[in-house]
């Protein structure tokens, strides 16, 4: 006889499409200070306001707000943000490392997704067995996440001659951490909650989980644009300071081109201005590792928080 809670869904809804609309073309399209963007944020935070009330009130709500009063649910869906926003650091700015910063081609941008999907496969499996005999989901949970922040620490400072293959140990090793923490942030949070509020919690775990994704790749995106836009040049060369340029085999030659048709640069300039990208490209990468490892260090805090004074048997 429960009624679908409309009203929760369609605030829900506005909260988090206008908030992620915001980020995306904020810094792009529009600037962050403009009247568009603003409104955005506002119109967030005003249906954020009225979905808190319409739960508060309503008879079955989407997202019953007494959840939130449970450590283990609050903090764990606080430290498997980290999780996400590392995953797609790795999906989004790994890539661009080694096709945009090193200069590698798209198929060698794709080995260490690869070998980060390898690393996931196995930490699953393990991280499954560890669990259902033993437990330790606070130590999983926090180790995971350390090891995904010490991974991103060495990309940070990754000189751009490294060998690829060591970029590809590093990402499995990071998938491995990744799905250690990612288990046991969704099992014994499941475990936790009473059986006939399975269904919500299981759904607000993957909302939280792809929302984060989404705004923590958007976000620190937006940090590397942000260094990279304060380089300023004239001619063909303005083009190198958009990332994507330089994953862009096509862009790339249509700018070469125009690097031809100069009389006064020519070839010798173009692969000059491409180098000096390409090198620009390498500190705002390490900004963005380095604010994700700090991201994945708070979330393995806030883990051991979360399964703190927890039995080992009910985990």
């Amino acid at each position: 006889e429960a009624k679908f809670d409309f009203a929760g869904a369609l605030a829900l809804c506005v909260a988090a499409s206008a908030l992620l609309y915001a980020v995306t073309v904020g810094g792009k399209s529009y600037p962050w200070a403009s009247p568009q963007i603003i409104g955005l944020i506002a119109l967030s935070a005003v249906s954020t306001v009225s979905f808190i009330v319409i739960e508060r009130r309503a008879a079955d709500p989407i997202l019953p707000l007494h959840l939130f009063r449970e450590r283990i649910f609050a903090g764990g869906i606080t430290a498997s943000l980290s999780v996400t926003t590392t995953f797609s650091v790795v999906v989004v700015f790994v890539p661009l490392l080694v096709q945009g910063a090193r200069g590698g081609s798209a198929t060698e941008a794709s080995f260490p997704l690869m070998s980060m999907a390898a690393g996931v496969a196995i930490g699953a499996n393990a991280a499954g067995q560890i669990l259902s005999r033993f437990g330790y989901a606070r130590e999983m949970a926090v180790g995971g996440l350390l090891v995904a922040a010490v991974g991103l620490a060495w990309l940070a400072n990754l000189p751009i001659d490294t060998p690829a293959g060591l970029i590809f140990t590093v990402t499995l090793i990071m998938g491995t951490g990744m799905s250690f923490a990612f288990t046991t942030l969704h099992i014994p949070i499941q475990n936790a909650m009473p059986d006939d509020l399975l269904g919500v919690v299981t759904s607000a775990l993957q909302f939280f989980r792809t929302f984060g994704m989404v705004i923590g790749a958007v976000g620190l995106g937006a940090v590397l644009l942000a260094q990279l836009g304060a380089f300023e040049a004239e001619g063909p060369a303005r083009e190198f300071s958009d990332p994507e340029v330089l994953v862009s085999a096509e862009r790339l030659k249509k700018i070469e081109q125009e690097f031809l048709d100069d009389p006064n640069l020519g070839a010798a300039a173009y692969e000059t201005e491409l180098a000096a990208a390409r090198n620009r490209m390498a500190a705002p990468l390490g900004t963005v590792f380095w604010a994700a490892g700090g991201i994945c260090v708070f979330g393995a805090a806030v883990a051991a928080f979360a399964f703190s004074g927890r039995k080992r048997e009910d985990e």
